[in-house]
């Protein structure tokens, strides 16, 4: 196989390894340009939704911040990991299932409104 750059692979070494966290790789694919894009969008995405189906988005709704952004893709890597059968069971008080890294960063209705996901039922 051919590769039309001279040597492909990495671009970047990190030398030492130990002082790298996990975070400071993800920020090589999250960058703040990512960040304001996902924000923006996100934001332009509810109000295009909002004018073309006003009865289902009744919820309360306020534009995103960059944290919040962050907290719900955090959310998401959660949720990949922590595998629970049904969305809704996130945010139920089982002591067996319950993850309070979800619960106590957004109420279900603020994910779902933010994730456009149905209603739960």
């Amino acid at each position: 196989m051919q590769f039309p750059e001279p040597s492909p692979g990495p671009t970047q070494r990190f030398p030492n390894v130990q002082a790298n966290r996990a975070k400071s790789y993800f920020d090589l694919f999250f960058t703040e340009t990512v960040w304001e894009m996902l924000v923006g969008e996100t934001n332009r995405y509810q109000v295009q939704e909002k004018i073309k189906k006003t009865e289902k988005h009744k919820g309360e709704w306020h534009e995103v911040t960059k944290p919040e952004m962050q907290a719900f893709v955090g959310i998401l890597i959660i949720m990949g990991i922590a595998r629970l059968p049904s969305f809704a069971q996130y945010w139920r008080q089982n002591v067996f299932t319950h993850i309070c890294g979800i619960t106590s960063v957004f109420s279900q209705e603020f994910y779902t409104n933010l994730a456009i996901l149905p209603p739960s039922r």
